[in-house]
């Protein structure tokens, strides 16, 4: 997303820089490359949040990244494919790393996706299994628990399997192709 022209189009200000302090008071954001501090009305920050990836091949052929998002629809779109293609013996396993929100939207629009383009194309969705992995107890941490429980429904409506308490310790290659994520509980 170019997110100058998306600022220039919405008449707002778009600042790459670190903030190293915003004072809620004021509305005042102190950045940290000396310049002054910038008044806001309504502020949005990129935290810029990088996943870790310790123990993860990085041409990994069975593992797609999402981020950089910037990739990711290409990377997407390959995963498809590769789904849609897929012999309907084989089973595969489609793991979303990550309970937040980012995860769960992620793992309930794959899940509706896949399970559509195969429909649309006469193939049985039975050889595709989905799951979440969380290193919490719960997902949506950040939500309240109504929203919690709505979306822990939702997704064993759609037979989206949750791993609480589980850490991916590795990724690699599987032989005959795919790939193959090693979970730490």
């Amino acid at each position: 997303i170019d997110l100058v022209r998306l600022g220039e189009f919405a008449g707002v200000s778009v600042v790459h820089a670190e903030a190293v302090n915003i004072d809620r008071k004021s509305k005042l954001v102190e950045l940290g490359n000396g310049q002054p501090p910038i008044p806001y009305d309504v502020l949005s920050i990129d935290i810029g949040c990088t996943p870790m990836t310790g123990g993860i091949e990085e041409k990994t052929s069975g593992i797609t990244k999402v981020k950089p998002i910037d990739g990711f629809a290409a990377r997407w779109d390959a995963l498809l494919e590769r789904v849609v293609k897929s012999d309907p013996k084989e089973p595969i396993q489609v793991v979303v790393v990550g309970g937040g929100a980012g995860g769960v939207e992620l793992a309930c629009s794959m899940q509706l996706r896949i399970e559509n383009e195969l429909k649309i194309i006469g193939k049985s969705t039975n050889h595709v299994s989905f799951s979440l992995v969380t290193r919490g107890d719960k997902i949506l941490s950040s939500h309240n628990d109504e929203v919690q429980a709505a979306f822990a429904r939702i997704m064993g409506e759609r037979k989206i399997a949750i791993r609480f308490n589980c850490e991916v310790v590795s990724a690699r290659n599987k032989e005959g192709g795919g790939g193959e994520i090693l979970l730490y509980k």
